[in-house]
């Protein structure tokens, strides 16, 4: 019986450390959708400058996904997971895939690899998301943070595109 406690203790904390693991993620990517102080950064890796080489409608089209994106980040991290369990997770992630895949198709080549390795990761939390029970926490919080890592780096280089006098360098 004690035994079968701790089991489920143990079921119950990693739940719960994969929660939180993806609440992190999202919260991060929000912070760096909504922006804030430029210069302050902990990224290692520059954000991507991109040069105003479209022509306005292209400018337009990719503003237009970078918003869908942001706000597709932002009902990752309102997804209810207590009370609507991974399927809210999964649901909010499929959102920002289809979102993901309209700035691909918007964004100029040079963004494309920023593109490109944000779909993987967050492909890969998903995948780590719906491996839970054999897989584990640690899965999650590998894909999570890998994930944040890369969208708040995408999510930087579109936040300053110059759209409708905002953003830019």
């Amino acid at each position: 019986m004690v035994t079968r406690m701790w089991a489920m203790l143990g079921c119950m904390t990693n739940r719960l450390v994969g929660r939180a693991a993806i609440a992190a993620l999202a919260l991060t990517l929000v912070g760096a959708a909504c922006g804030g102080d430029d210069n302050s950064s902990s990224s290692t890796e520059p954000a991507t400058t991109v040069e105003a080489t479209t022509t306005t409608s292209s400018l337009e089209a990719v503003c237009a996904a970078r918003d869908q994106l942001t706000s597709s980040v932002e009902g990752l991290a309102s997804a209810d997971v207590l009370k609507n369990g991974t399927a809210s997770l999964s649901t909010a992630l499929d959102e920002v895939k289809n979102n993901l895949q309209a700035v691909k198709s918007a964004a100029s080549e040079e963004l494309k690899p920023e593109v490109d390795d944000f779909q993987a990761k967050v492909q890969d939390l998903q995948e780590a998301i719906g491996n839970a029970g054999s897989g584990g926490v640690s899965q999650i919080v590998t894909a999570a943070s890998a994930a944040a890592r890369s969208g708040s780096t995408l999510l930087t280089s579109l936040k300053n595109l110059s759209c409708d006098g905002e953003g830019g360098s």
